[in-house]
């Protein structure tokens, strides 16, 4: 099997949560490639760390943290499928994409593992945004608990505050506001 097919294959069952078929393939995967290669996030296929957040697959994301914690902050550009234009989001995190799916556990896990929860993308869409942005109110209220900056706007000048408001998210702007 290729390098190419092998990695394909790799984040297809991380994204897909098969845990014992995820980690064989890891296992074949390390065995020809060195640990930051395999998690190195590939064009706009992603990270097995980043798939996995995204999809809310917490017992690959806790595998992953647990034995490669130093590829906790990778970025990559990922393409929002609920976008019809195909909306690119460039230096997506773990955490990013957790928060923007909902993904409350793995927000936690993540952020008791150490990501940055103000981390920015490309655009300076911070986690806090994403998760504002696709109304997750139980992410927002756990990371603003956690500290997030809610003063950082993205490049449009948009503040999490006014991405509430504009998205007429009254429990959001009431969190906000606190």
């Amino acid at each position: 099997m290729s390098g190419c097919s092998q990695h394909t294959n790799l984040l297809d069952s991380a994204a897909k949560g098969k845990f014992s078929l995820f980690r064989s393939q890891l296992k074949v995967s390390l065995k020809n490639t060195p640990p930051p290669l395999v998690f190195q996030p590939k064009a706009s296929k992603g990270s097995p760390l980043i798939l996995a957040a995204q999809k809310g697959q917490n017992k690959i994301v806790s595998y992953i943290l647990n034995n490669f914690l130093e590829h906790l902050e990778l970025e990559y550009t990922m393409t929002l499928k609920s976008d019809v234009a195909g909306h690119e989001i460039k230096g997506a995190t773990a955490l990013w994409c957790a928060a923007s799916g909902g993904n409350i556990n793995i927000v936690r896990e993540l952020i008791g593992a150490g990501a940055n929860i103000n981390h920015s993308t490309a655009t300076n869409t911070t986690p806090l945004s994403a998760a504002i942005y696709h109304n997750r109110q139980a992410v927002i209220e756990y990371l603003l608990i956690q500290g997030a900056d809610s003063s950082i706007a993205d490049q449009e000048g948009l503040a999490p505050i006014m991405i509430a408001v504009l998205r007429d998210d009254e429990d959001a702007f009431r969190l906000l506001g606190k």
